[in-house]
């Protein structure tokens, strides 16, 4: 997994220097090193940008401007703090604290016995550093992309696999690790690993990861069980030298942290390490996989309680649908049994019109003939006297005075008009009647539209006629109000709610006041009957769904429940209150501003 090093020096042949160099190049005890001889200082900056991995460059001090335009270059201009920089002085009275504290350099090499062995200690030490400092730096990076991979997923809707995915590569790349791979625990407290893995180039643990889909180490279940991050450094472990073996690298350790959420440990993730990664192991570094670790659980739990939630809305949403429609057909199977509960007292109201217009047909029958006889011997009449026949004119004429005097045809013909007249109203009461209770009857639409109240006070009285005519006596006492926008059948069911209600409250028999009125921003309706009122006890759950003081079989308990909701949809108010005198009274308010269709809907 180590990646081979670059020295790059730049020394000219005529230098003492270039045989030392020579002669490491051809006898080099460190393999993973190349050293490079370039010209010129601006082949050598060439050389750094597209070879990352150069360890150190050093530079005869014969070549001072390279040597100052190269530290510079590196220093300033490419902010490279890394590769290490040293410079070979042609004479002992070259200062070495010049160059280190005006250039840069990190390190004076002068001539002198030893070169050779001093130049190899010198770089030796360099690479050391070079290397050390590259894996510091590697590891703030890989901590610094974990701890934003932990923030991102905060902020960007990811799904849970992904940011588990992510929070796997981070803490492979921060480790330095072989294998990393997230372990579901189940909630019967098995272990089962998921398909969310890491692995580093040239690692290839599928088939290690097959034989091991349902792990059972002891240090696993023992994580779970004290949710704290757990670190074995055993390269003789039977599991490490198993993994060693599927792997082909030498495994010598791993972490394993887990991740909770509400109390209870989801996931574990398993870092495995190979030799040469346990040297970056350290206190700093087990701090920051346990902080990641706990902000990813308070991230785990975030994410498991939106999941929740939105599956909460979703259950929500769809009962709230299905009380909407519930709620809808209630209101209208409750005006379908108010209808069938008038329907006897609408079918007399029907039944009283057409009677007396069929019962004139048989008049007007009688009337239609002895007019027929009439008109034919008036034209009896005219052609005799066309003929100039007068003596049997004369006893025609007579034929038609006592036939007109027997059929009282004065009286018959302003009969006539009378007949068709109460004909025609009768059938226009039946029209009448029929289109309130189509307009009553009909499916209602949720857009909202201007109505006058006190006309549809007035229509629903026409269809309780029947109901009321008994023995209540109603008092009306509308006032001049304005247009109020509002869903016309819902306010209409309202209105016959409350008057029949207050009938049946007085069985048939006493008196109703119904008034209307302008009441700040509202418009008022008040039904007041002389009942024998409402009980103090009962007062307070009559608008409770399916309460009822009526005999079984006779009420359904609906009524002024749905009332309410129809007012409460419309922003209006819907109240009961007792009397000073005897009985009960309904106020109903709505807003003069009225209320848009879709409002109407959203207060649903």
């Amino acid at each position: 997994m180590s990646t081979p090093m670059s020295i790059l020096y730049i020394v000219s042949e005529e230098s003492h220097w270039f045989s030392v160099f020579s002669s490491l190049k051809e006898n080099s005890e460190r393999p993973e090193t190349q050293f490079v001889p370039v010209t010129s200082a601006k082949k050598a900056l060439k050389y750094l940008r597209k070879n990352l991995d150069t360890a150190v460059v050093v530079v005869s001090t014969e070549k001072y401007e390279d040597l100052k335009s190269l530290s510079h270059s590196i220093r300033h201009v490419m902010h490279n703090r890394t590769v290490r920089i040293v410079a070979c002085a042609e004479d002992q009275t070259t200062s070495g604290g010049t160059l280190v504290n005006e250039l840069g350099i990190n390190a004076v090499l002068h001539p002198g016995q030893d070169l050779k062995d001093r130049l190899c200690t010198q770089l030796s030490a360099e690479i050391q550093t070079f290397t050390l400092l590259t894996g510091t730096h590697s590891r703030h990076h890989a901590e610094t992309e974990l701890l934003s991979a932990i923030a991102r997923f905060s902020r960007l809707e990811m799904k849970l696999s992904d940011c588990l995915a992510e929070l796997a590569r981070s803490t492979g790349l921060l480790t330095n690790a072989a294998l990393v791979n997230v372990i579901v625990v189940r909630r019967d407290g098995r272990l089962k690993r998921s398909s969310v893995t890491y692995s580093a180039e040239g690692i290839d643990a599928q088939a290690w990861l097959a034989e091991n889909q349902s792990p059972t180490s002891t240090s696993l279940l023992q994580v779970v069980k004290e949710a704290r991050l757990q670190l074995q450094i055993q390269p003789d472990d039977s599991e490490h030298l198993a993994a060693s073996v599927s792997m082909g690298l030498d495994i010598s350790g791993r972490f394993i942290y887990p991740l909770r959420s509400f109390g209870r440990t989801m996931c574990l993730v398993e870092c495995w390490l190979p030799a040469e990664s346990l040297q970056l192991v350290s206190v700093d570094l087990v701090r920051v996989i346990e902080k990641s670790s706990e902000q990813f659980s308070l991230l785990f739990e975030r994410k498991h309680a939106d999941s929740q939630l939105k599956r909460q809305y979703k259950r929500l949403k769809f009962t709230l649908n299905e009380l909407t429609s519930t709620k809808d057909a209630l209101y209208h199977s409750e005006k379908l049994a108010s209808l069938g509960q008038l329907a006897a007292g609408i079918a007399h109201e029907i039944n009283n019109p057409v009677a007396y217009v069929m019962g004139n047909f048989n008049p007007l029958n009688e009337y239609v003939d002895g007019m027929t006889r009439m008109l034919g011997l008036h034209s009896e009449f005219v052609s005799l006297i066309d003929e100039a026949n007068l003596s049997v004119g004369t006893d025609l004429r007579r034929k038609i005075d006592d036939l007109g005097a027997d059929l009282d045809i004065d009286y018959v013909l302003e009969d006539v008009r009378s007949l068709v007249s109460e004909s025609k109203d009768g059938l226009l009461r039946v029209r009448e009647i029929i289109l309130n209770l189509n307009e009553f009857a009909r499916k209602d639409s949720i857009d909202a539209e201007p109505i006058d109240l006190n006309a549809s006070i007035e229509t629903t009285l026409l269809i309780l006629k029947n109901e009321l005519r008994a023995g209540v006596n109603v008092a009306l006492e509308l006032g001049d109000l304005p247009l109020v926008k509002c869903q016309p059948g819902l306010i209409k069911q309202v209105i016959l709610n409350l008057i029949k209600n207050g009938a049946q409250a007085m069985g048939g028999n006493g008196d109703m006041f119904i008034k209307t009125e302008v009441d700040g921003d509202y418009v008022a309706l008040r039904v007041r009957d002389t009942g024998s009122g409402i009980p103090p006890d009962v007062l307070a759950s009559i608008f409770d769904p399916f309460f009822t003081t009526k005999p079984v079989g006779e009420g359904t308990g609906l009524g002024l429940s749905l009332c309410y909701g129809i007012v409460e949809r419309h922003k209006g108010v819907l109240e009961v209150s007792e009397t000073s005198e005897k009985g009960t009274e309904f106020r109903l308010a709505l807003p003069i501003n009225g209320i848009t269709g879709g409002a109407i809907q959203e207060a649903a």
